[in-house]
């Protein structure tokens, strides 16, 4: 993460604009529940004192070509709480401040789930209900299913 002032950080951005206003987010990043606002504000000082460590991931749709986000939503409103501006002065979003992944050979949901379900600490009960709204999502998915299913009561 760039060493910009605040003032600096959100010099060229849109007022009131947000990355949420500019970056598209695929359903799959939907899966999983957004941070309460105290983990937000931890992760964001986590972020201020250590720079952003995990990256997010962008996946590129390949009809529209159009970049979606599937990973990373609380990193970037975190980001956004420490004052980096994630929105260029044209409204565009900034990759430059932002540690990325791209992905473009990947199914979106499973990579999300597998990105994740170790990341989160999921009662059995929350993990059923991902499973459910995994399946209503890719309901003729040819891919596989990830492993953890067969385990979700464990």
């Amino acid at each position: 993460m760039p060493n910009k002032s605040k003032s600096d950080a959100t010099a060229g951005r849109r007022q009131g604009q947000s990355w949420r206003d500019v970056l598209p987010i695929h359903p799959a990043a939907h899966l999983f529940p957004l941070m309460r606002a105290d983990e937000l504000d931890a992760l964001a000082a986590d972020i201020k004192e250590n720079g952003q460590t995990n990256p997010i991931a962008l996946w590129a749709d390949d009809t529209s070509h159009t970049l979606l986000l599937i990973d990373g939503r609380n990193r970037l409103d975190a980001l956004e709480r420490c004052g980096v501006c994630l929105v260029t002065s044209d409204g565009k979003f900034d990759l430059a401040p932002v540690r990325l992944t791209m992905l473009f050979a990947c199914e979106p949901y499973t990579y999300v789930i597998s990105a994740n379900i170790r990341r989160r600490h999921l009662t059995a009960e929350q993990r059923r209900d991902l499973i459910v709204k995994l399946l209503k999502a890719t309901p003729r998915s040819e891919t596989c299913l990830p492993y953890w299913i067969v385990r979700v009561g464990g």
